[in-house]
This record gives C-alpha cells, sequence and structure tokens, in this order.
C-alpha cells in the first residue's frame, strides 16, 4: 500500500494526495439498512397517480 502511496504523492503533490485521500473517507453506519428504514413501499399505482398529480400541479 506505501508504494501507491508514494506514486500517488508523486503525480499529486502532498496537497494533491490529501484531497484525494479525503474524498474516500469511511463513513459510518449501514447505508443499506437505513435506506431500507426510511424509504417506504409504494405501489405502481400511487407512483403514477404522484406523477400525474406533479405534471398538472395538483398536490395529493
Amino acid at each position: 500500500m506505501k508504494i501507491y502511496l508514494e506514486i500517488l504523492q508523486k503525480e499529486l503533490g502532498t496537497d494533491g494526495l490529501l484531497r484525494f485521500l479525503q474524498q474516500f473517507e469511511r463513513g459510518t453506519g449501514d447505508y443499506t439498512l437505513s435506506r431500507q428504514n426510511t424509504q417506504t413501499p409504494d405501489s405502481v399505482d400511487s407512483l403514477v397517480a404522484e406523477i400525474m398529480a406533479n405534471r398538472t400541479g395538483n398536490k395529493l
């Protein structure tokens, strides 16, 4: 792993390497479980009705 960091530092410079590493910081928690808990299952009919209401400017 060290060799890869050395190559990145050589190519990107120290500042570029730090910015690159900050992009890939590990998060916490379980995204998949969190998403499943926050999304409600909608039927196709309710989704179509919502789309049609949005198109015509009506609110459900």
